[in-house]
């Protein structure tokens, strides 16, 4: 707004004597090169023009909740401010020396140009610069990969992008929800539909319920959590991994719906007016990566504290530790429910976000390191003799690898890796049990020396001594076993 004023002020009339209509010598310069004052005017009111429109479709997307599209724009912004600012800078230069050349009744002109450059520099491109990278890790964050429960009739759907295409192409979706809105592309042929309005669309068609069969197929995206189907209590429900590898466009997971609108700007503050660009990151990635039973995620800081996670951390010094309590309260009101464990994984999550620098940030979240690794659960799923209790383990362990990976990143341009695979060792001898059958396959122990390498701090580093204690004592150990690799004895099981 203040950029359209600043353009009507200095394309009005500079003169003080009365206008003709029937008169146009007041739309003709009085000094040389006419041109000049003229391509200034015009510059200033087309960006002017342009702004306006950039910024009201800006404010059309925030009111209805069109959060897909608002993302997609916020990444550009830093760009777009800075043309804005050029543009009005050029046309600043050329009324300079319009002025110079006997324009001499544009001084107004002078002042409301320079006024509004300034203005666009200091009040929007500056902050939409600093802001960047936190937008980008904000799509990130809120974009990526989701983990949903679908009804075990259609896990045969969750497939390949070939199927998925097929699939879509034969349904309408019934419902429009607008955050999943993505706005308008060029050439691009992925899928607009959410998955869920797909499969709600076709319940009508004849799936038999009972032909699910285990191993899953490894093409197929689907978790094997270890759940007993033949169990008549168990939920007729599976873990469906959708998103990109299908081919489905990105948009913003439906959970925004429950996150205050002040945790959705580009500078994101509490009630209290706490910073909170950690807390928003944390609620877009565990919108999407919850899967089946979230109550039975382990992750036990209880004996361990927060002091060993904070002091030993690549990134300790950790100073945003002084936000827990502020950032508790804030978290216990979205996944209060679920349980203290939850709470306690959201909650660090969150601080290390705010804490973890930006770049890094960006490497984990586009590495996909929020979900567990679905190859490797191909992998163990495929593995014979694997048992469903180990499959469990492996699931409810997945969120301590998360923050582990993350809290433990290496901090070079190594590619960020979860300890999925030594966390479900750590859990299973927390809970006495025995060592499995596949243990010491040549691809597992491969997995876990790949594993123990990522979360070395330096490259010089024997073993990641830190990042193993944290992740044993987090789910339910005292101590890291020191006979991990070999022939399992007895676990010492906390028992604080």
């Amino acid at each position: 707004m203040s950029l359209i004023l600043a353009a009507v002020i200095y394309a009005a009339p500079a003169t003080s004597v009365p206008v003709n209509c029937s008169d146009t010598s007041v739309f003709q310069a009085s000094g040389k090169y006419p041109a000049l004052l003229w391509l200034s005017i015009a510059i200033a009111v087309i960006t002017a023009f342009l702004q306006g429109l950039v910024s009201t479709l800006a404010l059309i997307a925030e009111s209805s909740n069109y959060w897909t599209l608002r993302f997609r724009l916020a990444k550009r912004e830093h760009m777009w401010w800075t043309t804005v600012s050029i543009m009005l800078f050029f046309s600043w230069v050329l009324i300079i020396f319009s002025f110079i050349f006997g324009n001499y009744g544009e001084s107004l002109g002078i002042l409301a140009l320079a006024s509004a450059t300034t203005l666009a520099i200091v009040q929007y491109a500056v902050p939409a610069w600093r802001a960047r990278h936190y937008v980008l890790n904000r799509w990130l964050a809120w974009t990526g990969n989701s983990r949903t429960s679908v009804d075990l009739v259609h896990w045969r759907f969750a497939g390949t992008p070939t199927r998925w295409q097929t699939v879509s192409r034969n349904v309408e979706a019934n419902r429009s929800i607008p955050s999943d809105w993505y706005g308008w592309t060029i050439c691009d042929n992925s899928i607009r539909q959410d998955l869920m309005d797909i499969l709600y669309s076709i319940q009508s068609w004849n799936i038999a319920s009972d032909d699910f069969e285990r191993p899953i197929p490894a093409d197929t995206y689907i978790f094997d959590d270890g759940l007993d189907y033949d169990n008549a209590d168990t939920p007729r429900r599976v873990s469906l991994l959708w998103g990109r590898p299908q081919n489905f466009s990105r948009r913003v997971s439906r959970a925004i719906a429950s996150v205050p609108r002040t945790l959705m700007t580009s500078m994101p503050l509490s009630a209290d007016g706490y910073r909170c660009e950690g807390v928003c990151l944390a609620l877009g990635v565990l919108g999407r990566n919850k899967g089946l039973r979230p109550k039975l995620l382990v992750f036990d800081i209880g004996d361990l504290g927060t002091t060993f996670l904070e002091d030993t951390s690549t990134w300790a010094p950790r100073p945003s530790k002084v936000l827990r309590s502020a950032y508790k309260e804030l978290i216990k009101t979205q996944y209060g429910g679920i349980g203290g464990m939850y709470v306690d994984a959201a909650l660090e999550l969150s601080l290390l976000f705010m804490d973890c620098p930006a770049i890094a940030t960006t490497a984990w979240l586009t590495a996909e390191c929020e979900h567990q690794d679905i190859k490797l659960n191909w992998l163990l799923r495929q593995t014979p003799g694997i048992e469903l209790y180990e499959l469990d383990a492996h699931y409810r362990s997945s969120y301590t690898s998360m923050i582990i990976s993350l809290c433990y990143m290496r901090s070079s341009d190594a590619l960020p890796m979860r300890p999925d695979l030594i966390c479900t060792g750590l859990l299973l001898q927390a809970e006495n049990k025995p060592r499995p059958s596949w243990w010491m396959q040549d691809e597992v122990v491969k997995r876990r020396r790949q594993e123990m390498d990522a979360l070395k701090t330096t490259e010089k580093d024997t073993m990641p001594a830190h990042a193993l204690i944290a992740a044993a004592r987090l789910l339910g150990l005292s101590e890291y076993p020191s006979d991990f690799d070999g022939d399992w004895k007895e676990a010492v099981a906390d028992q604080a």
